[in-house]
C-alpha cells in the first residue's frame, strides 16, 4: 500500500516539475512564420486556395492563415489580401512602383499590429503568408524581415518548377484566352486599326524577345531564392519534381513546421475529394488560328465574335477530327533557342536543388522533358499550313461568312501577313455583333489622347507662329509707313506690306521658295 502511494507521489511530482520546466520554455519560444513567396505559376494558387480551405485544421495547428483567417483581423485597413499589400508596400524605397501601389501607412499599421502585446491571439500563433507578388526584384527583403523581426522566426519557402516548363506556363497565362477581366479583355475582340494589341503573340515570337528572356529570368527560382537568402537564414525550396506528393501536400507537411492536424486533414481525402488544379493555363492554338484566319481575309468579323470563332474551331478539331490543340501543325523555337533554353534550365536546377541535380531524378529527366517539351508546348501553331488546307479554308468560308474565292482569299492572305493587319475590305465589327471588353476603349485610350495632343500642339504652333510673324510685319510696316511719312509723306501701301511679310516668312522660317513648311506658311500669313 505504502509502495503504490509512494509510486503515485512521485510521479506527480515528476509531472509537476516537468510541467513546470516546460511552461517557461512554450511561452519564451519565439513562433514561425511561414512567407510563401512564389514565384508565379508554380502552384500559388493552389497552395493559397488550400490554406484557405483549411485554416481550421491550422489553426488547431497554432497557425493563423494572415489572408483568410478573421482571427488575424489584418484586412481591416484594406480590402486587398494583406500577403499582396506587404508585397506592394515592401518595395525598394523610391521605386515607382512603391509610391504607386503602397497605400499610404499601412506598412506601419501591419507592423504596429503584428508588435502589439495586446493582441494575444495574433502575438502567441505561429502565421503564414502567401504571395506571388514577393518574387519581384524590386521587393526589398530587408523590409519584410522587418516586418517580423523579433516576434517570429521566418522561413521563406521558394517554389521550384523547371525554367522551360515554367516559361511554357507563364506564357499561357500572360496570353490567356479563357478570361475577360483586366487585360484580358483585349483578346475578346477582333483586332483592327484601333486596338492592334488584341493580336496576341504566340510562344515562339514572344519568347525570342530578348527583353522577355532578360524580365522573366529575374523572377524564376534562382533569382529569388538568392534574393532572399542573402536576407533570411531559413529559406526552403519547394520542389515540384521530386514526385513524392503533390504541391499542396508538399507544402502542408514538409514546409510549414508541425503542421500535423493540416497535413493529415489533407491526406485523409481520397482522390476524388481533392481540389482541382487551379488556375490551370488554357491553350491559346484556337484563338492563334481564328486571328490567322480573320487577318488573312477567311473570317468576316460581323458576322462572327471572335470567341465564337475559337469554340468553332475547338468542337471541329475536337469533335470532328477527334484531335487536340496540340495535333496542329508546329512552328518551334529555332535550334539556337532551344539550345540556350536547354542550358538555362540546367542551370537553374543545379544551383537551387545540386542534389536532386545529380540524382536519376534531375538532369536525366529534365533532359528527356525538354525533348517532349520542345516539340510541343514550346510550338507554336503554323498557322500558313492551316491556312493552306483546303478543308480548313472551306470550313471557315462556311463559318466566318466570308464570300471571296479561293484565289481572292489566298491573296488577302498574303495582303494580310505582310501588313500585319487586317484587310480593308472587312469593317470592324460591329458594336451589336462583337463582344466588346468593356476595357477596350480605356485599353487605347492613351494611344487616341497622345495623338490628339500632337496634332493640337501643330495647329497651335502653326497658329503661334501666324500671329508672331503677323505682328512683327505690321510693326515693321507701320514704323516704314511712319518714317516715309516723315520724310516724302504717306507712300507705303497695303500691297508692299504684304510683300514684306512674305519677304519675313521666307528669310526668318525657311529660307527656300520651294519649302512645303515655307509654303503652308506664306498661304497661312
Amino acid at each position: 500500500m505504502w509502495t503504490l502511494r509512494w509510486l503515485v507521489h512521485r510521479s506527480l511530482a515528476f509531472s509537476l516539475s516537468t510541467w513546470c520546466f516546460l511552461v517557461p520554455v512554450l511561452t519564451t519560444s519565439k513562433k514561425v512564420a511561414v512567407i510563401h513567396v512564389g514565384p508565379r505559376k508554380t502552384g500559388t494558387t493552389s497552395i493559397q486556395k488550400s490554406i484557405d480551405i483549411y485554416k481550421e485544421a491550422f489553426r488547431k495547428d497554432s497557425y493563423l492563415v494572415v489572408d483568410y483567417d478573421s482571427l488575424a483581423g489584418l484586412r481591416d485597413f484594406n480590402k486587398t489580401k494583406p500577403s499582396r499589400m506587404i508585397a506592394r508596400c515592401c518595395k525598394i524605397s523610391g521605386s515607382f512602383r512603391e509610391e504607386r501601389s503602397c497605400d499610404e501607412g499601412y506598412f506601419e499599421k501591419i507592423r504596429n499590429v503584428l508588435h502589439d502585446d495586446k493582441d494575444t491571439i495574433l502575438r502567441s500563433s505561429n502565421l503564414i503568408f502567401s504571395s506571388e507578388y514577393l518574387d519581384g526584384p524590386l521587393v526589398d527583403g530587408m523590409k519584410v524581415r522587418e516586418l517580423l523581426e523579433g516576434g517570429w522566426d521566418v522561413r521563406i519557402v521558394v517554389a521550384y518548377r523547371r525554367y522551360f516548363e515554367w516559361v511554357s506556363s507563364l506564357y499561357s497565362e500572360l496570353h490567356r484566352v479563357d478570361k475577360t477581366r483586366g487585360s484580358h479583355g483585349r483578346v475578346q475582340t477582333w483586332p483592327n486599326w484601333k486596338s492592334s494589341s488584341a493580336k496576341i503573340s504566340n510562344v515562339k515570337s514572344w519568347w525570342e524577345k530578348k527583353y522577355t528572356r532578360q524580365f522573366h529570368e529575374g523572377i524564376h527560382t534562382p533569382a529569388v531564392f538568392e534574393r532572399y537568402r542573402q536576407v533570411f537564414d531559413d529559406v526552403s525550396v519547394l520542389n515540384m519534381h521530386d514526385g513524392s506528393q503533390e504541391v499542396v501536400d508538399n507544402f502542408f507537411c514538409e514546409q510549414v513546421p508541425n503542421a500535423t492536424f493540416a497535413c493529415q486533414a489533407l491526406r485523409d481525402l481520397t482522390e476524388n475529394q481533392r481540389q482541382p488544379n487551379w488556375n490551370a493555363g488554357a491553350s491559346t492554338a484556337y484563338d492563334e488560328l481564328a486571328v490567322a484566319a480573320y487577318l488573312s481575309g477567311f473570317v468576316n468579323g460581323g458576322n462572327i465574335s471572335r470567341q465564337e470563332m475559337r469554340d468553332r474551331i475547338q468542337e471541329r478539331q475536337e469533335g470532328k477530327l477527334n484531335l487536340t490543340a496540340n495535333d496542329f501543325p508546329k512552328d518551334c523555337l529555332s535550334e539556337d533557342m532551344l539550345d540556350q533554353l536547354l542550358k538555362q534550365s540546367l542551370l537553374a536546377e543545379q544551383m537551387v536543388l545540386p542534389s536532386f541535380y545529380a540524382s536519376p531524378l534531375g538532369e536525366e529527366d529534365l533532359r528527356r522533358q525538354f525533348q517532349v517539351a520542345a516539340t510541343s508546348t514550346l510550338c507554336a501553331v503554323d498557322v500558313k499550313k492551316v491556312l493552306a488546307d483546303s478543308d480548313w479554308i472551306a470550313f471557315f468560308k462556311s463559318v466566318g461568312g466570308n464570300n471571296l474565292s479561293h484565289d481572292e482569299s489566298h491573296a488577302s492572305s498574303k495582303v494580310g501577313w505582310k501588313a500585319g493587319v487586317h484587310p480593308s475590305r472587312h469593317p470592324p465589327v460591329p458594336p451589336s455583333t462583337a463582344p466588346i471588353s468593356e476595357l477596350d476603349d480605356v485599353w487605347h485610350l492613351p494611344q487616341t489622347v497622345g495623338r490628339m495632343i500632337f496634332l493640337i500642339s501643330l495647329v497651335l504652333l502653326f497658329f503661334l507662329y501666324s500671329l508672331r510673324f503677323s505682328a512683327t510685319a505690321s510693326s515693321v510696316c507701320a514704323g516704314r509707313q511712319y518714317s516715309d511719312e516723315m520724310t516724302t509723306g504717306p507712300t507705303v501701301s497695303g500691297a508692299s506690306c504684304k510683300t514684306f511679310k512674305e519677304e519675313e516668312a521666307e528669310s526668318l522660317l525657311v529660307g527656300k521658295n520651294n519649302s512645303v513648311a515655307g509654303r503652308f506658311l506664306l498661304t497661312v500669313l
